[in-house]
């Protein structure tokens, strides 16, 4: 979690140029909403709680926005709801504006922050321990032997630490989302992608992002394709499956839509399996996961992923 406060206010960060330009929510505003979020970045830049619209520790509402930019209140809130609308910021429970992006790379920073302390700690006592070790080795055998151990021994505590940092650098390491897609889920993407061990690349998730682009473009809903990945352990996104109108369920695709092979489809009582463990309040990756016991069911999902990965 973040802290409250910041003990630090730093006078300049990182502008990313492209990610500002490649905001559709952003470009979609007016000239004038596009400006009062430049002001609110700043108030937020410098807010107690990094990326958050605060003063001295109070929520900023449009009232004491118009004051700060010198502006009619009715013509902030007008701005305010255009931003909102397009999806340019998020608001907390209680009610404060905050900037995802900003709030985001704070965590980050927090985390590696800690990191770093951490792998200090390590290193301390690893070397305590070592000077420990060395001590009693020189006691009982040669100089030469006992520096050789204690070399290798801090070279192996050293390579284990970077290696835990590496790895914590790369499960932060995560692609600037546009607005109309839920971080939650996609999160759950990402962390679905571990689990059939093909982790995303931030090259990949930018290629993702741009699919999932053209997807919401045709009139296909982003987070349902990305929930439709998750549900079906997919590596990519694609397109929705038509809805059964008897059953509100998606139907699936036969041979002369796909032109797969004619002989996979869905094993027999697939959709009212389904049913019934929805009816018993089972959602996506538990879903599956209970649907996977069933060795009809097994097996087709082997067959559909081996076909997905080929595609």
């Amino acid at each position: 979690m973040m802290q409250e406060g910041r003990e630090n206010k730093f006078p300049w960060t990182k502008w990313y140029w492209q990610d500002y330009g490649s905001d559709m929510g952003l470009q979609l505003s007016s000239l004038a909403a596009q400006g009062l979020w430049m002001r609110m970045l700043h108030i937020m830049a410098y807010s107690e709680k990094f990326g958050f619209l605060m003063i001295n520790g109070k929520q900023i509402g449009s009232k004491d926005l118009a004051k700060l930019v010198h502006e009619p209140e009715d013509s902030i809130k007008q701005l305010l709801d255009e931003l909102r609308e397009n999806g340019v910021y998020s608001v907390d429970s209680s009610g404060t504006i905050y900037c995802r992006r900003m709030v985001r790379e704070a965590e980050i920073s927090e985390k590696r922050s800690l990191a770093g302390k951490i792998s200090a700690i390590s290193k301390q006592q690893t070397f305590n321990k070592t000077s420990t070790k060395s001590q009693q080795s020189l006691n009982k055998t040669s100089t030469n032997t006992s520096t050789r151990s204690v070399s290798a021994s801090v070279y192996a505590s050293e390579y284990k630490n970077k290696e835990e940092e590496k790895g914590m650098e790369k499960e932060t390491s995560k692609a600037f989302l546009p607005g109309w897609i839920d971080f939650n889920i996609w999160h759950d993407y990402l962390e679905m992608r571990k689990k059939i061990r093909k982790p995303a690349t931030l090259k990949a998730q930018e290629l993702i992002i741009k699919k999932l682009e053209r997807l919401k473009l045709s009139g296909q809903d982003p987070n349902r394709v990305l929930e439709q990945s998750i549900e079906n352990s997919w590596q990519g996104v694609f397109p929705l499956k038509p809805l059964d109108a008897s059953s509100g369920y998606q139907k699936p695709l036969r041979a002369s839509q796909t032109g797969k092979n004619p002989d996979i489809d869905y094993p027999p009582g697939y959709w009212e399996k389904i049913r019934e463990l929805k009816a018993k309040g089972f959602e996506g990756q538990v879903l599956m996961a209970e649907l996977r016991k069933i060795p009809d069911f097994a097996e087709y999902y082997k067959r559909q992923k081996m076909e997905h990965e080929n595609e």
